[in-house]
């Protein structure tokens, strides 16, 4: 009876992870068919088979074609990618942290942190360090510090993940309203700044940076797939 129930067990298990793979593989190929024709898409429309002719890196593709996919187009494509599979692993991340389905890096205040210490850096300068570094860095550093705020309270006896999150909403009120602040005490084209950040634009992207988001979103998400259950 116990070996039966074994191998129903087992089996079980196969079909939940073959799904699994069937539901990854789904989007997998959404996320290439996406990829294309982003990169077909634009002030000049490229046909679909000069894009897959640029993308295999075959002969026969004109130079402006070239130039259109691989110095605009495909670097900002790509970057889509990157910060999409970094949101969705740090949305998995706080819902598995929380037991909550509805958790993201916003009910912990995470991100409004991180908008704040971006609004400090752009209203008042790099500190020192060009504004393309800086930004990210000041970003990373207040994230950092409402981490560690929440880390701290995480590790008190008898604290429960729904203290937590109120927690993280009171650190969510608090960093909106220091950067509603930094907004309204700098000049109008800093607050502009500040608003088109937090928006976020991929325009800028480049080889480059694309590289360095890469690798960073790489590193971390194997370091969190590591501890996964």
């Amino acid at each position: 009876m116990t070996q039966v129930m074994s191998e129903y067990i087992i089996r079980e298990q196969r079909k939940i992870e073959n799904k699994r793979r069937m539901v990854l593989l789904v989007f997998a190929l959404a996320c290439l068919v996406g990829l294309i024709l982003d990169v077909m898409t634009g002030p000049s429309m490229l046909p679909i088979r000069d894009v897959i002719e640029a993308l295999l890196r075959l002969t026969g593709v004109e130079d402006t074609t070239h130039t259109i996919i691989y110095d605009l187009r495909l670097p900002i494509a790509l970057m889509a990618l990157v910060v999409g599979a970094s949101l969705g692993a740090g949305g998995a991340e706080m819902q598995t942290l929380l037991n909550n389905p509805m958790a993201s890096p916003y009910t912990l205040g995470l991100a409004a942190a991180a908008g704040f210490g971006a609004s400090l850096v752009i209203a008042f300068g790099g500190f020192g360090l060009p504004i393309q570094y800086a930004v990210p860095i000041g970003a990373f550093v207040m994230t950092m510090l409402a981490s560690a705020v929440l880390f701290l309270f995480a590790s008190l006896k008898q604290f429960a993940a729904a203290t937590l999150i109120l927690v993280g909403i009171a650190l969510l009120f608090i960093f909106q309203s220091l950067l509603s602040l930094v907004q309204f005490i700098a000049s109008p084209e800093v607050s502009q700044q500040v608003l088109f950040w937090l928006f976020g634009n991929l325009n800028k992207a480049t080889w480059t940076n694309l590289a360095v988001v890469a690798v960073v979103s790489t590193v971390c998400i194997t370091l969190l797939m590591r501890d996964g259950w």
